[in-house]
């Protein structure tokens, strides 16, 4: 059973991360000469964050480009799309850190 994206959780500011963090990976792969739908990745980025692994958006936006590509190319790789949960034991570099009771 195909899951769905609870996209009526994303806060405005987290979606306007994500199309920034978009943006900057697309600059990324068309230098690399790579095609991506720009859809794609934020479907990606949006189910990683929303279900699978929330991520420290702001973090990941300011990355150095090694961790940046790490984290978004492999989210979008490692994602099954049908249960919105990472493949493989990928996990995030910049999965949001559990914060101290």
């Amino acid at each position: 059973m195909k899951s769905k994206i609870p996209f009526e959780k994303l806060k405005r500011e987290e979606f306007d991360l994500i199309d920034e963090i978009v943006t900057r990976a697309l600059d990324i792969a068309n230098d690399a000469d790579v095609k991506i739908k720009k859809i794609d990745l934020i479907l990606s980025i949006s189910a990683c964050h929303l279900v699978a692994c929330p991520l420290d958006l702001y973090r990941l936006f300011v990355s150095d480009v090694e961790n940046f590509t790490h984290d978004v190319f492999g989210i979008h790789r490692h994602l099954n799309r049908e249960s919105l949960q990472m493949n493989d034991c990928f996990s995030p570099r910049f999965a949001k850190r559990e914060e101290a009771a």
